[in-house]
């Protein structure tokens, strides 16, 4: 997270510099914010809940869908318009997704129950060239901008909360609580896609304009490495106890295992890739400065 913004830092600063000391005609850079909601989601998890006391029990299950792209985005751009119409741009902007949460809860009277909660969102520094198309420039100039989406450094991390109670009954009836705790990340490779937004620029004076724009964003993303960064039970770390295999996966397109080559504990496992939501749609809204140009 650190080097993101530092790289992000440094970019923008570049950008600046560049557009500040070009003469040539139709620069621009652009700073902003927004929010993206899901769009094109798929199944994440389930919300479960069984209980069972003597003859009687009852369950239920629910699907939850959702996209690891809805949630804050900041950044910023640079392009050039190379006539009142048509221009090219660069963006670069850090997506710091929304929480998705699934329960597990379960509760077999009077002799254990468990409750687990997990927490589920992702993250990903993105690069979008796109083309610009503006309408008829004025005080309100509109524009639609078409373009790719790439993601660098993405991220899905994954916190998993469980308590389980169990009954003892000799003795005496006493009730042994167990608290696990553990964090995996998922992350490697990177992220291809598309974006399309319709928005509008506001000319506050030669210099200075306000934007604001509706898009959406078109993405999925596949891990190809995932790690345990975290395991406590009952607050105590047990990742010294653990091996590699059980610590960290490689997630690769197809594998084959056998009796005649097993498992080596000192590797890490491995897992089918799945390729997850990062889609979703959403407004921008931020500050465009223009340099040099038809005033």
């Amino acid at each position: 997270m650190k080097r993101i913004k530092i790289l992000f830092t440094l970019s923008v600063a570049i950008l600046s510099l560049i557009s500040v000391n070009s003469n040539a005609q139709g620069f621009y850079i652009e700073a902003g914010s927004g929010y993206g909601w899901k769009a094109a989601s798929q199944s994440i998890g389930d919300n479960y809940s069984f209980t069972n006391s003597g003859s009687t029990f009852s369950s239920s299950d629910q699907n939850v869908k959702g996209s690891f792209g809805a949630g804050w985005n900041f950044g910023g751009a640079f392009g050039y318009m190379f006539s009142e119409h048509i221009g090219a741009e660069l963006g670069i902007s850090y997506l710091s997704g929304s929480n998705i949460q699934l329960t597990n809860n379960t509760n077999d009277v009077g002799n254990y129950s468990t409750s687990r909660t997990i927490t589920i969102s992702g993250s990903m520094l993105r690069l979008n060239p796109t083309i610009k198309i503006g309408g008829e420039p004025g005080r309100i100039t509109p524009y639609i901008k078409v373009g790719l989406v790439i993601g660098i450094s993405p991220s899905i991390t994954i916190t998993n909360d469980s308590t389980y109670s169990y009954s003892t009954f000799y003795p005496t009836v006493t009730t042994i609580d167990t608290v696990v705790a553990q964090t995996n990340k998922l992350s490697g490779g990177t992220s291809f896609g598309f974006s399309v937004a319709l928005g509008a620029d506001v000319r506050l004076n030669n210099l200075i304009s306000l934007y604001g724009e509706i898009g959406m964003i078109g993405q999925t993303y596949a891990p190809t490495s995932g790690t345990l960064t975290s395991y406590t039970k009952d607050g105590a770390d047990q990742l010294s106890t653990m091996t590699t295999s059980q610590k960290q996966i490689t997630y690769v397109d197809s594998y084959t295992t056998s009796s005649s080559a097993p498992t080596n504990a000192a590797l890490p496992s491995q897992q089918l890739k799945v390729y997850e939501p990062f889609s979703s749609w959403g407004i921008n809204i931020g500050v465009h400065l223009t340099f040099g140009g038809n005033k």
